[in-house]
């Protein structure tokens, strides 16, 4: 902040705010209202283009795909469904799994929900 009496005003919006319990709705019209919609997004790691689709930064991407790999790892044997197994030579070899896609669909959306709200 630039100088001491910004940081009063900012302190006390801050505190108005807080006293009225603004939503999410409420204050995504403020920052529309205050023209800082764009420089949240892209603070957030979230930009759009001209038409309006959502562009995500490498940096979300990847916090994304940590989370489902993370997620999947944590499912363990619970994601396989079936599978086959082999005999040559005296060694046991696997030759096929088929996993359970309903969980690992559950796993994915799961993840996705918790970093994007859902549209309606």
């Amino acid at each position: 902040m630039a100088n001491e009496d910004q940081k009063t005003v900012v302190t006390a919006v801050i505190a108005l705010l807080n006293g009225i319990d603004v939503d999410g709705e409420t204050m995504e019209y403020i920052l529309e209202k205050t023209a800082m919609t764009d420089q949240m997004k892209s603070q957030l790691g979230v930009a759009t283009d001209m038409l309006g689709t959502r562009i995500l930064s490498p940096m979300v991407i990847d916090q994304i795909a940590e989370d489902i790999v993370a997620d999947l790892d944590n499912e363990g044997l619970e994601l396989i469904e079936d599978q086959e197994y082999g005999i040559n030579a005296n060694e046991l070899f696997l030759q096929s799994v088929t996993y359970d896609r309903y969980r690992m669909e559950q796993v994915v959306k799961h993840v996705l929900e918790s970093h994007f709200t859902p549209m309606e």
